[in-house]
């Protein structure tokens, strides 16, 4: 994966810009394909980090046939990505929703009076907090 570091200074995959990584994208998934096939047979695929680099390609890679009737990899479309399919393999379960991209919905139920404190000491006027549920 050394292709996808700069040498000198802070440059990452992560931190391409939106047109270098359209172009690193398929070479990605092709390497990613390579790693999940060569280990298939192997003690490796028990593993949960290999099941979890197969589910990534399995959901956001697709093999075509080539014009020269070899298998070529490419990168799905975002639309026929699923919205539970792995974003980022670090944080599995993550997942995607188009209007708040990738991560998690929370939603936090507290009390709620209208009833300003006699003084700031008096627990009259408190809020608290009485649900937290986290979803993917």
């Amino acid at each position: 994966m050394r292709s996808f570091v700069e040498r000198k200074g802070g440059g990452c995959f992560a931190f391409s810009k939106p047109r270098e990584s359209k172009q690193q994208l398929p070479e990605v998934a092709r390497m990613l394909y390579e790693l999940v096939t060569t280990f298939r047979e192997t003690p490796a695929a028990a593993l949960e980090s290999y099941q979890l680099l197969a589910r990534v390609c399995d959901e956001q890679c697709e093999t075509v046939a080539g014009e020269d009737g070899q298998l070529a990899i490419s990168v799905k479309a975002p639309a026929a990505i699923p919205s539970d399919a792995v974003q980022n393999p670090s944080d599995p379960d993550a997942s995607y929703n188009t209007h708040r991209r990738v991560g998690y919905l929370v939603q936090v139920m507290e009390t709620y009076t209208d009833d300003a404190p006699a003084d700031e000491g008096d627990a009259a006027g408190l809020d608290l907090i009485t649900h937290i549920a986290v979803h993917k």
